[in-house]
């Protein structure tokens, strides 16, 4: 049997299509994060998002993995944070059902991947905070949200080789897509850095006290069927899911 993968999805109150003013509230996931999951091998079980905590135990309950996905901007008040002008959109049901999804996947030690907002969320249930803002915050940063078409290369990381995910990906440099403003700040417990770009803006995380937990600030979705190293990550998640 194919291993269960629980995939967070995100919530649109209001959106529109075809011409129509409304369609209704809805859930959705970007079909770039099923599709490695399915191809390499495991089956993919979407979690809308909801505020009930039981409903998250239930519906995780024979999962082997979880996939965190990206989306709007992490709640500055989650980490203690007052609200300061780079921050963009937030989604408190969104913020909710992931924190609940990734402490279950927690207790459950089951693998879980991590990814762009993913990796925030991840640090925060971990009790460390957020840059709202790249850009305010890191001045010598270069431009993490470049506006390039999805699935373009434009920056590199430096992957740390006591790492998971050195084992994983066999190299200390790769090329990364990027699309995101916020970044991880101060570290939260448990985590270690794995990857970080030439700006010094953090990357990558995992907790190696878990049987595999990775946490990436770039969008592997979008770019493993022609980067080695990006496919390298899903296959490693997936068969970790299979165990």
């Amino acid at each position: 049997m194919k291993p269960l993968i629980a995939i967070s999805s995100s919530y649109d109150p209001t959106h529109s299509q075809h011409g129509y003013e409304t369609m209704g509230p809805h859930f959705y996931i970007y079909a770039d994060y099923v599709r490695p999951i399915v191809e390499l091998g495991g089956a993919p079980v979407i979690i809308p998002v909801l505020r009930d905590t039981d409903y998250y135990r239930d519906s995780m309950l024979n999962a082997s993995g979880l996939l965190l996905i990206g989306g709007v901007d992490v709640n500055p008040f989650l980490f203690g944070h007052k609200v300061e002008k780079g921050c963009g959109k937030v989604d408190p049901d969104k913020d909710f059902g992931e924190i609940e999804m990734f402490k279950i996947a927690l207790e459950m030690d089951i693998p879980i991947l991590a990814i762009c907002r993913g990796i925030q969320l991840m640090n925060l249930v971990q009790g460390g905070t957020l840059h709202q803002n790249i850009e305010d915050d890191i001045p010598q940063a270069f431009k993490h949200n470049p506006g390039f078409p999805p699935g373009t290369f434009c920056h590199h990381v430096n992957v740390e080789t006591d790492s998971l995910l050195y084992s994983i990906v066999k190299t200390k440099r790769f090329a990364v897509d990027s699309s995101h403003h916020q970044a991880v700040d101060k570290i939260g417990d448990g985590c270690s850095i794995s990857a970080r770009s030439d700006d010094g803006v953090i990357e990558a995380l995992e907790i190696q006290s878990k049987r595999w937990v990775i946490g990436v600030q770039w969008h592997p979705e979008r770019v493993w069927r022609y980067g080695i190293e990006h496919k390298m990550l899903f296959e490693s998640f997936v068969k970790a899911c299979g165990k």
